[in-house]
């Protein structure tokens, strides 16, 4: 999940480069999807300003791929898994959260079971 906040703060720069020199928004939906960063690449700004944003953009692409990568792995380690189903029936919790709290309360719940001792009934 670190990634995502990641991205969303170099998407924040972005931003907020791109109002600090007064570009307008490509006449896109959303400046982040599909066509929204090629033309990002093409917009012109002074030197310094110019570098930050082509830095800022191969970030975002690599932190993209990456994510893109956690989401395909735990969408391998959660298939069929009926947890996630159960998760994805919370409003507001998507497909990546379910996969992750479903992940991580597997892990919780065998690190609090001794493994020498028996579940009690009561």
């Amino acid at each position: 999940m670190f990634p995502v906040r990641v991205r969303t703060v170099v998407k924040s720069r972005i931003q907020a480069l791109l109002a600090r020199h007064h570009v307008p928004v490509p006449a896109v939906s959303h400046i982040f999807a599909k066509r929204g960063p090629d033309d990002l690449s093409k917009v012109q700004l002074e030197a310094a300003a110019q570098e930050l944003l082509r830095q800022d953009l191969e970030l975002l692409f690599a932190l993209s791929a990456e994510i893109g990568t956690t989401q395909k792995w735990l969408q391998r380690a959660t298939q069929g898994d009926r947890r996630v189903e159960l998760l994805l029936t919370i409003p507001g919790l998507g497909a990546l959260p379910a996969m992750v709290v479903a992940l991580e309360l597997t892990r919780l719940c065998a690190s609090r079971v001794p493994p020498n001792l028996p579940p009690t009934r009561g």
